[in-house]
């Protein structure tokens, strides 16, 4: 059983975590980290990419005009704001919602967002794709994703009383009861020529 250190929460944090955290550090940001269970959140005030790994921005994904991203190789078609952002005037404006996995369904479900019917939570597979392993908090490409949050997105994949999100800080999977509140990135698949 692991046990959570208050007292030092960086130290529930894995290697890569660590190694991250500490460049953080000496660029000289300030992190707060806040312990949830037997894991530890990083707050930070702003996005950190390093030149040294491998970048995830991949050529599949293209913005589009209005205000949604296209994955050629999935034949997805992503929203660029987050479930209750507005795009307007090339920017995403308004705040987020965060949703149990429930209300989540719903709302993405009654979507019209750019004039489509057919929006949905992404599998944790599709969700997936968009995390990026060249930077962290966020975990995302921000010049196609630009208001992605520091948290935890829902993704459709439930088991029992969970389902899976991935965590756009570090862009790990994890397991979350299903009436956590968290935010969601629509998606829908692309219609076949």
């Amino acid at each position: 059983m692991t046990t959570f250190n208050s007292n030092r929460p960086e130290r529930n944090l894995d290697r890569q975590q660590q190694s991250w955290l500490r460049q953080a550090r000496k660029a000289g940001y300030f992190i707060a980290l806040i312990g949830y269970g037997t894991a530890a959140q990083a707050q930070i005030a702003g996005q950190i990419c390093t030149d040294a790994q491998t970048g995830t921005t991949k050529v599949s994904l293209q913005p589009a005009a209005n205000g949604t991203v296209i994955d050629i190789s999935n034949s997805l078609q992503w929203s660029a704001c987050n479930l209750g952002e507005v795009w307007q005037r090339g920017q995403c404006s308004g705040d987020p919602k965060h949703l149990s996995v429930g209300s989540a369904n719903s709302e993405s479900r009654n979507s019209q967002l750019a004039g489509f019917g057919d929006w949905r939570l992404p599998t944790l597979d599709e969700l997936q794709t968009l995390s990026s392993n060249r930077c962290y908090l966020p975990a995302a490409d921000l010049t196609l994703f630009p208001t992605t949050l520091s948290t935890h997105y829902w993704s459709a994949d439930r088991f029992q009383l969970f389902a899976w999100s991935v965590g756009f800080d570090f862009g790990e999977p994890v397991a979350m009861p299903l009436n956590y509140k968290r935010p969601v990135r629509l998606v829908r698949t692309l219609p076949t020529p």
